[in-house]
């Protein structure tokens, strides 16, 4: 599935010709660079997905806890001009550069300031290193800037931007990969949260164990239980997962508790799944 953004006006009939499932458009204090509530009925009615993303610079994130309170304030503004309404949406903040490691505590400051003034759901878009510090912090969502210098060659984010561009009825678009159902889009994806019991991890624990990238494999179990459940798989159980399945397997995938996966199933059963549920 792909997605299209932009910062002009996508036309919706033209984007759903095209073969795009989603369009992603902006919030800002730039009125002309905005989605309206016009355009959002318009992409509604022709069945597509829309995602949306907070950018007014670059350098947003920088500026921590005073910026994201300011910037959560315009967004909220925004999200009710829209009609949409309060917790429910998901609105990624750009942070269109190579952020510095030592700046990543700040941006995540901004992020989680900016979600809670805006009340919304919050992701990121950026560089891949700081969508994964943020996804160990409970920003689940994220979406990878198509700069691949600035990426680490493993998907961690539910979408990831293409460096190519398309026209899309006269308007010049990236192209983005949509790697989950549940991608941030609104509507949200509307299904039932099932149980956290043994059968559920029978589907895919052998997967969850293919890869010795450990970015990857926390990625993977965090979308996997959110697809499962819709809450957030604490980061200490995940880097417990990734000991007991590769080190204490001397880092062969699976070969974790000695290769015994009916071993595996219980301890994800019985430590993981009673954690989620208290």
């Amino acid at each position: 599935m792909q997605a299209v953004d932009s910062a002009s006006p996508i036309a919706a009939g033209a984007a759903k010709a095209a073969g795009y499932v989603a369009v992603a458009r902006y919030l800002s204090q730039t009125p002309a660079k905005n989605i309206t509530r016009p355009e959002l009925g318009a992409a509604l009615h022709a069945g597509l997905s829309v995602i949306l993303v907070y950018e007014d610079g670059a350098s947003d994130v920088n500026g921590g806890v005073a910026s994201g309170q300011a910037h959560g304030k315009v967004a909220r503004q925004l999200l009710d001009g829209l009609g949409l309404p309060e917790d429910t949406p998901v609105v990624y903040v750009a942070v269109d550069e190579d952020l510095s490691p030592q700046l990543y505590p700040v941006a995540l400051q901004h992020l989680q300031t900016f979600g809670q003034v805006a009340r919304c759901r919050v992701g990121v878009y950026g560089p891949g290193p700081l969508i994964a510090y943020c996804q160990q912090r409970d920003i689940l969502f994220g979406w990878e800037t198509g700069a691949s210098s600035w990426n680490e060659g493993v998907h961690v984010g539910q979408i990831a931007q293409r460096v190519e561009q398309v026209d899309v009825g006269g308007i010049t678009c990236d192209v983005d990969d949509l790697l989950a159902l549940d991608y941030g889009q609104w509507p949200r994806p509307s299904s039932p949260v099932p149980p956290a019991t043994a059968d559920i991890f029978q589907t895919e624990a052998l997967a969850m164990l293919a890869t010795n990238d450990q970015i990857a494999f926390n990625c993977q179990v965090r979308q996997w239980w959110y697809e499962l459940r819709t809450d957030t798989l604490p980061a200490h159980l995940q880097d417990e997962l990734w000991y007991l399945f590769h080190v204490a397997g001397n880092g062969s995938p699976g070969q974790g508790f000695g290769g015994n996966i009916d071993f595996v199933l219980a301890w994800i059963h019985d430590t993981a799944g009673a954690a989620l549920r208290t």
